[in-house]
């Protein structure tokens, strides 16, 4: 299902802030930003229209490198995807739970869609 996937992506988000915290420690004075992104459209992969909390590629670029110079090593790129990670995280334990089964379960199902129809 996404295992794979989101490991991968807690592997970055890891990765950036230890490769910060080292530039740092060799009093190198280079900025390093990961990018946490949401979902996004007008990919190969999402060809949704542009929603609130799904924003086209052009959008989410424009966010993420307004983010940089923020003074942080990682952050949410736009502000909506913020705005869902803040809402989830005020959620009781069995409610993001049961949510992120959706979402992954959701995403399973069209992946095994697409997979059928190439």
């Amino acid at each position: 299902m996404l295992a794979p996937y989101a490991s991968s992506k807690r592997f970055v988000n890891c990765m950036t802030e230890s490769v910060a915290r080292e530039l740092v420690m060799q009093g190198k004075d280079v900025e390093v930003l990961g990018i946490r992104v949401g979902e996004v459209c007008g990919t190969a992969y999402n060809k949704n229209t542009a929603a609130l909390f799904e924003p086209d590629a052009k959008t989410m670029a424009r966010a993420a490198l307004a983010r940089v110079g923020c003074g942080r090593t990682t952050v949410i790129g736009y502000w909506a995807h913020a705005l869902q990670v803040a809402g989830l995280h005020l959620a009781p334990k069995l409610i993001q739970e049961r949510s992120m089964q959706n979402v992954i379960r959701t995403r399973w199902k069209t992946d095994q869609l697409m997979m059928k129809s190439e």
